[in-house]
């Protein structure tokens, strides 16, 4: 019930964001969000990864060394243990920086980004993200932030952001090479700039970390797709927003070179995603920044039109319904499912 009043008072909020009171929007965006982050950070065993991230969290405070690529985790693991100590309370903690991240995009959000934060992104991935994705869900907020900030021509603040994001978790570098290569012009020839710069990023990273890399990709392969289908609903909804995309005030050649770029990206994903659970990974990502990547083509005076917005809503009522679909199918299955939601207790945090 928790969530599904949650996803009722965002609705409101989108359609609010699209009228004339759209800065109390923002006021209402900012209540409910915050209060989803204190649901998220106060949740009990609620979250399919929770008990996985506790146990985590347990390696990293009690180790001294620096384990892996990601180094913007285990950084906040070691701020937070001069906190506090309790593995379960760190845990929770990374709920609050996702929720944190979220509101800040909220704040400096104009009329266009709040909509598709409250009507896409939020429904789809907010309560997946802050409770059971938790490094990508804070790489994949901080990406949106860099976009806000790429939008306003803030490059150098971005870089910041982008950083943060791959600090987090590495896979997100997958966004910035989308994004990299969805803003080419195809008829300015200095575009080609940063997308180059973006895979030589890429291929210096997967140089100095082929073998964490290596690992990551052997786990996945072990981890095989549910099935053939399993990857339908994050295309739907890319899909759905390209084609809506297909009406924004953008020149034809643009258009076509970022449709062309997207679908080659989701074609590869779903190709994957029959082999291996990276491909599920990476269509998410796509499916979780695709809005936006076609807003940072857009001047920032120049309004989402009406059926844009309405692809936007279809995609994530579609992803909201999927997504709550998916939590009360948890329930009952053991270990930390999404239904139904509790509160952390004594107990609970005595554990950690």
């Amino acid at each position: 019930m928790i969530y599904t009043f949650s996803y009722m008072v965002l609705g409101l909020s989108a359609l609010v964001s699209v009228s004339r009171q759209w800065r109390l929007a923002k006021a209402l965006a900012f209540i409910v969000l915050a209060l989803c982050t204190i649901l998220a950070f106060a949740r009990g065993d609620v979250g399919t990864d929770t008990l996985a991230y506790e146990s985590l969290v347990t390696v990293f405070v009690q180790s001294t060394g620096w384990i892996g690529i990601e180094p913007g985790f285990i950084a906040y693991v070691r701020l937070a243990e001069n906190i506090s100590d309790n593995t379960v309370l760190i845990t929770r903690g990374i709920s609050l920086i996702f929720g944190g991240l979220t509101l800040i995009f909220c704040i400096r959000a104009s009329r266009d980004e709040l909509f598709v934060m409250l009507a896409y992104f939020a429904p789809n991935y907010f309560f997946q993200m802050s409770m059971n994705g938790l490094r990508i869900g804070i790489a994949t907020v901080a990406f949106l932030c860099a976009v806000q900030l790429i939008r306003r021509g803030r490059k150098m603040h971005a870089m910041v952001y982008l950083g943060v994001a791959v600090a987090f978790h590495v896979s997100i570098v997958f966004a910035i090479v989308l994004m990299s290569f969805t803003l080419i012009k195809v008829s300015r020839a200095r575009s080609l700039m940063m997308p180059v710069m973006a895979l030589v990023l890429t291929l210096g990273l997967v140089a100095v970390a082929q073998e964490y890399i290596g690992d990551k990709v052997g786990a996945y392969t072990e981890i095989v797709s549910p099935g053939l289908f399993s990857g339908l609903s994050p295309i739907a909804r890319i899909f759905v927003i390209v084609m809506a995309a297909l009406s924004l005030p953008l020149a034809a050649a643009e258009k076509k070179w970022a449709f062309a770029t997207i679908l080659l990206a989701t074609l590869l994903s779903y190709a994957m995603s029959t082999q291996s659970y990276a491909g599920l990974r990476f269509l998410e990502i796509i499916a979780s920044v695709v809005p936006f990547l076609f807003l940072m083509k857009l001047d920032q005076s120049t309004p989402l039109n009406r059926r844009f917005c309405l692809g936007l809503t279809i995609a994530g009522i579609l992803g909201g319904l999927n997504t709550l679909r998916g939590f009360y199918a948890s329930q009952g299955l053991g270990g930390a499912p999404f239904i139904p939601y509790h509160f952390f207790n004594e107990t609970i945090i005595n554990r950690g």
